[in-house]
């Protein structure tokens, strides 16, 4: 099992965000500031000519000037980012997350398109990340990726989370990602 946690703070107004992962020892960071993404890697992974960050434009994911995960003011609006493509979403009940009503839904994801676009935009990084993505498109069905998702009454996202299976000789291997959204209207830091 391999945990990977993210912490951070979204400005869907200002289209300003920063976010770290850490995973296995290592973080990374991505900032997001007037709609142009940054990523710095983990410090295990170095980047040409002792770079530290990466600019990663819209045009880099396939996406037109000025677009990006941040593009709206309604978070729910940034799963378009994902791929864009949501079956229609099937309403399993009613469930708290961090006190607040939300209406849970099923569906699935088309993450087949993302997965292209990072791994073309990838290989003038990184070879290797781009050969992992590849190997990864054939190895799981990203057309048909399982999701649920948690709005409240205000159609804000409260969890989204979704399961990728991949095929290995012995059977396969499970992740779950669940990304928790909370705070609404609070200020954001970026630095």
């Amino acid at each position: 099992n391999v945990t990977v946690t993210g912490t951070g703070d979204s400005n869907y107004k200002n289209k300003t965000s920063q976010q770290t992962l850490t995973f296995l020892g290592f973080s990374e960071t991505i900032l997001v500031l007037d709609g142009t993404e940054y990523f710095q890697p983990p410090a295990a992974l170095p980047l040409p000519g002792g770079a530290q960050w990466v600019k990663i434009v819209p045009s880099d994911l396939g996406l037109s000037s000025g677009t990006t995960g941040l593009g709206t003011n309604d978070p729910s609006q940034s799963f378009q980012f994902l791929g864009g493509n949501l079956s229609s979403p099937s309403v399993v009940g009613s469930e708290k997350i961090d006190g607040v009503a939300t209406t849970h839904y099923k569906m699935t994801i088309d993450l087949q398109s993302l997965y292209q676009r990072i791994g073309q935009a990838e290989s003038n990084l990184s070879p290797f990340e781009s050969q992992a993505l590849q190997a990864l498109s054939k190895e799981a069905n990203l057309s048909a990726v399982p999701a649920e998702a948690w709005l409240d009454s205000h159609g804000l996202v409260r969890r989204f989370a979704y399961t990728l299976t991949v095929k290995t000789a012995d059977g396969s291997i499970g992740e779950t990602s669940t990304f928790d959204f909370s705070n609404f209207g609070e200020a954001v830091h970026v630095t």
